[in-house]
């Protein structure tokens, strides 16, 4: 074999070292959190309130309505966020419509609290599941217990 056909063609190396197979990290159950916002938000807008309620919520939907400052702290970014939103003929009534805002963020938050308590647990339960998969099953469907 010539020179040249040894660097076109070279032995082949069979002392390679093996690729090290990194496990994928696991995705976030993102359809179960959208599953979460779903039912917290059907619930929440089957219990919407029509009108003001007691405390503060005529406050802030004024405030919103009028681009005023309500007690303090005064919750501007809420203000300007509640203004806009009910710009937008979501609902007949303007109070109905902020009620339908703070149903919407609080589905949002039921979902991404859905999220963060999975990824805080997801450690203990792959524990807990490995711990009863080392448990003995009974084959012939009959149990101690």
């Amino acid at each position: 074999m010539s020179h040249a056909q040894q660097t076109l063609n070279p032995p082949p190396v069979t002392n390679r070292p093996v690729p090290l197979m990194v496990a994928e990290p696991e995705r976030p159950p993102y359809v179960m959190a959208a599953a979460v916002f779903l039912c917290a938000l059907v619930l929440y807008v089957v219990t919407l309130a029509p009108t003001t309620q007691f405390w503060d919520t005529s406050e802030y939907m004024t405030a919103a309505y009028t681009l005023g400052i309500p007690h303090p702290p005064g919750n501007p970014f809420f203000v300007l966020v509640a203004h806009v939103w009910a710009l937008i003929p979501w609902a007949a009534g303007y109070a109905q419509r902020i009620n339908l805002l703070a149903a919407v963020t609080s589905a949002v938050s039921a979902g991404c609290w859905f999220l963060i308590g999975e990824r805080w647990l997801r450690g203990i339960v792959q524990r807990a599941r490995a711990r009863w998969s080392r448990r003995p099953h009974s084959r012939c469907g009959t149990s101690r217990w």
